[in-house]
């Protein structure tokens, strides 16, 4: 029953109640097809507000080119209203969303024609049925057609900005911790392990420079220490070295929000704090699979929301997700996915691609895996 409810009548999660408040706004059209009682005109024009607002909520979730198809045949039912209710206030509904999408230029200005013309025509023939028809309130409710489409985008324009702001503040801010704190465990390593092995390395070397003469065997024992010392000096540099934690991937997930901004596409990102403590080959990995899916976004799935998520438990794990059209080809290269499988399996992981509502990536990788 939920999944039937989730399908079928259901906002995005995202978008919160917002849309379930704005509903609220259709019931004046049922009192304006109820006001003459009860007849096969009301019948039918209930019926068609209530396919109206199933049209309008999946709106939300279908692909484009599907939802300016979805948004015309909104507009004929608003001009059924129009011409024979003289109700225009039901063309606010795809107004509201064609500025709501956030669709690149061509498409809103495109969209925002057909509307102007419809609202226009509605007017026009209901003048000609009947002058009278045209009240004040008709006026106000096309006047408000008219102008929803340029507020509500750039209302959500200006929301949007202010969210991949803060964003991208939050993972620049993130990369600086990290650096610091590198700064802080390198010169705390540097200085507890990496300085005695070279203060003990100057201690035996000066043993031996004092003892060669009199006792060369002991001096070359010293010196066979030294040499083992300095060995082991460079495997603990390599061990420091591997174990570095790196800002870059907090600066790709900034760059990525920055190319799904200029494609229209929203992002969010969760769990990103836990990424600080992941080594540099997770992280390139992880950097190369993003990189990777964010191009398959923005060429092939006409998605408008991706979402990354991170979790630390007793695997490293991200899971790229987005809304679009999800995949629908057997031939993994036409993604780009084989190259994906292929980075992470070498270094021990699993990646798994499935269709939920858009194409779910989800890269998995065994803690210690890399270091093999």
């Amino acid at each position: 029953m939920k999944n039937f409810y989730q399908q079928h009548f259901s906002f995005p999660a995202r978008l919160g109640i917002a849309p379930y408040y704005w509903l609220v706004w259709i019931a004046p059209a049922f009192v304006v097809t109820n006001a003459d009682g009860f007849n096969y005109q009301m019948m039918i024009s209930n019926l068609i507000l209530l396919l109206f607002i199933k049209i309008y909520r999946d709106s939300f979730w279908l692909k484009k080119p599907y939802v300016t198809w979805n948004i015309y045949v909104q507009l004929i039912i608003c001009f059924y209203f129009a011409i024979a209710y003289s109700y225009l206030y039901l063309f606010i509904f795809p107004a509201f969303l064609i500025g709501a999408l956030l669709n690149l230029e061509d498409t809103f200005y495109r969209q925002l024609t057909v509307l102007y013309l419809a609202v226009s025509l509605a007017i026009l023939m209901t003048w000609l049925i009947d002058p009278s028809l045209i009240r004040p309130d008709s006026w106000v409710g096309a006047i408000f057609s008219l102008i929803a489409p340029l507020v509500s985008r750039s209302m959500i324009q200006s929301q949007r900005r202010q969210r991949q702001l803060a964003t991208r503040n939050q993972l620049l801010v993130q990369a600086d911790q990290v650096r610091d704190n590198e700064r802080q465990r390198i010169a705390a390593d540097l200085h507890d392990n990496v300085g005695q092995a070279f203060s003990l390395l100057a201690v035996k070397a000066d043993l031996a420079e004092k003892i060669v003469d009199h006792d060369p065997e002991k001096a070359k024992q010293e010196m066979r220490d030294v040499a083992q010392t300095a060995r082991n000096n460079l495997t603990l540099i390599r061990q420091i070295v591997s174990g570095l934690t790196t800002p870059d991937l907090m600066v790709a997930l900034a760059k990525i929000q920055e190319q799904l901004a200029m494609v229209q596409i929203e992002f969010a990102v969760t769990g990103d704090d836990l990424v600080a403590q992941w080594s540099q080959e997770i992280g390139s990995v992880i950097i190369k699979v993003m990189q990777e899916a964010t191009t398959n976004v923005i060429r092939h799935s006409q998605a408008r929301y991706v979402k990354i998520t991170f979790s630390d438990d007793s695997l490293y794990r991200m899971t790229y997700q987005d809304d679009g059209i999800g995949l629908h080809t057997t031939s993994q290269q036409t993604f780009g996915l084989a190259g994906i499988k292929q980075r992470v399996e070498a270094v021990g992981g699993q990646v798994i691609f499935e269709n939920q509502g858009g194409l779910v990536i989800t890269v998995q990788i065994p803690k210690g895996a890399s270091d093999d």
